[in-house]
């Protein structure tokens, strides 16, 4: 029962951030009539933002482990935000 518990409760959170990250898509959706090439053109932009963030992930923990620095450091250097870098690896984990 718990584990069902924990289960959904998981499902729920999992779902909550696909909306917080196709939000503009949802909204777009909602406010607008539904046109197809609208539609795509979201997609793509949200493809080419999710390559961006991936890279970026990326690129940071390539300076963490290249220099044996942290992440907070290697952002430092980059001059990049640390809270942006914990939120999408945060978002992008297991994914």
């Amino acid at each position: 029962m718990v584990l069902e518990t924990d289960n959904l409760i998981l499902k729920k959170a999992e779902f909550a951030d696909y909306l917080l990250r196709k939000s503009s898509e949802v909204i777009n959706m909602l406010m607008a009539e539904y046109d197809y090439e609208m539609d795509i053109e979201v997609q793509r932009e949200e493809a080419a933002q999710e390559a961006a963030d991936r890279k970026f992930i990326e690129h940071v923990d390539k300076v963490v482990k290249n220099f044996h620095i942290s992440a907070e450091e290697a952002c430092e250097k980059l001059e990049e935000s640390y809270e942006r870098y914990l939120e999408l690896k945060k978002s992008y984990s297991g994914k």
